[in-house]
C-alpha cells in the first residue's frame, strides 16, 4: 500500500527532473547561441526581428544551434513538430509557424519582436521539453524573453533583468498566481511566462510550491 501511494510521487518527480534539466541547458544554449550570433550580426538591439516567418531564426539562431530536424508547414503532423501551445487551463492556444528540434530532444519556436509591454524586448523564446503530446505552457513549454537592455542582452523569464533579486524576491506571490491562471495581463503570447520566472528565480529547480502538478 505504501508502494503503490509513493509510485505516483516518484514518477511526479522523475518528470520534473527531466523538465527542469532540458529548461536549464536548453537555457544555457540560447544564451550562448546569442552571444555568438551578436559575434558575426552586431548588437542584437539592431537586428531586424520584423518579419515572422523562419527567415529570421535562421540567419540570427540556427548558425549557432545544433539542430536536427527543422518543422515547417509540410510536417507539423508529425508529434514533435507540433506547434499548438495551450495554457494551464487549456482555453486559448497560440499556433507557431515553425519549430526547431535540437540534438537534445527540445524544440524551440520563436516570436520575433514579440514582448511583455515593456520596452527592450526582442523576441520571445518558446522551449518545448517534449514531454508530453499536448504542448502546456508551465508544463512542458516554457517562454523565455530575448532581453536587450543598457548595452547588454540576455535570455530570462524575468521582467526585471537588472534588479533580478528584488524580482523574485517581490514578485513571488504574484507569479505563482499568474502562472497558475495562464495569463500575464493582456498578452496572450507570453502567458505562462511567470511558471518560467519560477524555476529561474528557484535556481532552475520547480519550487515545492509551483501550482503546476506533473
Amino acid at each position: 500500500m505504501v508502494a503503490a501511494l509513493t509510485i505516483p510521487t516518484l514518477m511526479a518527480n522523475y518528470r520534473k527532473s527531466v523538465v527542469e534539466k532540458k529548461i536549464y541547458t536548453t537555457y544555457n544554449i540560447l544564451q550562448n547561441t546569442v552571444r555568438m550570433s551578436a559575434v558575426d550580426n552586431g548588437d542584437p538591439l539592431f537586428w531586424n526581428l520584423d518579419n515572422w516567418n523562419s527567415d529570421i531564426f535562421e540567419q540570427y539562431f540556427a548558425p549557432y544551434l545544433n539542430i536536427v530536424k527543422r518543422c515547417k508547414t509540410t510536417n507539423f503532423e508529425e508529434d514533435d513538430c507540433d506547434t499548438i501551445v495551450y495554457n494551464i487551463n487549456g482555453n486559448s492556444s497560440t499556433n507557431y509557424s515553425y519549430k526547431y528540434i535540437l540534438s537534445n530532444g527540445v524544440g524551440i519556436m520563436f516570436r520575433p519582436g514579440g514582448t511583455i509591454g515593456t520596452t527592450g524586448r526582442r523576441g520571445i523564446f518558446l522551449i518545448d521539453t517534449m514531454s508530453g503530446k499536448t504542448r502546456v505552457v508551465g508544463k512542458n513549454v516554457f517562454p523565455f524573453n530575448l532581453v536587450v537592455y543598457d548595452d547588454k542582452y540576455y535570455v530570462t523569464s524575468k521582467s526585471d533583468y537588472m534588479k533580478s533579486d528584488d524580482f523574485c524576491k517581490d514578485n513571488k506571490n504574484t507569479l505563482i498566481r499568474v502562472c497558475k491562471s495562464g495569463v500575464w495581463g493582456d498578452r496572450g503570447t507570453t502567458f505562462g511566462i511567470a511558471c518560467t520566472a519560477l524555476i529561474e528565480c528557484n535556481n532552475w529547480q520547480i519550487p515545492k510550491d509551483y501550482p503546476v502538478k506533473f
